[in-house]
């Protein structure tokens, strides 16, 4: 079936729309042409949403499938080397914070007094 019209249609369709001067679209139109559009930003948003969480996934996959071979690039005494560096910072933080109470008074400091 043809859908378009054929010559004798088409010079009554131009006429009508001279003398009329406008042609009533159907009432209806308006709503069936938003709810496409919303339909097609519906399965947009769900594309772009399914790919970022196909991404995540691949991610995790290759991540969780390397590691193993990361951690065993790693030289065997660097976690000793962490721990003795962690130890070490630790001491000298509480230091400085036990040096600080010792030394200074927090409501002399308010009041204006000096340190002695």
């Amino acid at each position: 079936m043809n859908d378009y019209l054929t010559d004798e249609q088409l010079m009554s369709l131009i006429l009508e729309v001279e003398e009329n001067e406008l042609v009533m679209a159907p009432p209806e139109i308006k709503k069936n042409v938003f709810e496409r559009i919303d339909k097609k930003k519906q399965i947009i948003q769900y594309k772009q949403f399914r790919n970022r969480v196909i991404v995540s996934v691949a991610a995790i996959v290759v991540i969780s499938t390397m590691m193993p071979a990361w951690l065993k690039m790693v030289p065997e005494d660097t976690y000793q080397r962490i721990q003795k560096n962690e130890k070490n910072y630790s001491a000298s933080y509480t230091d400085k914070i036990s040096d600080f109470g010792n030394r200074h008074y927090i409501s002399d400091l308010l009041n204006g007094r000096e340190e002695k």
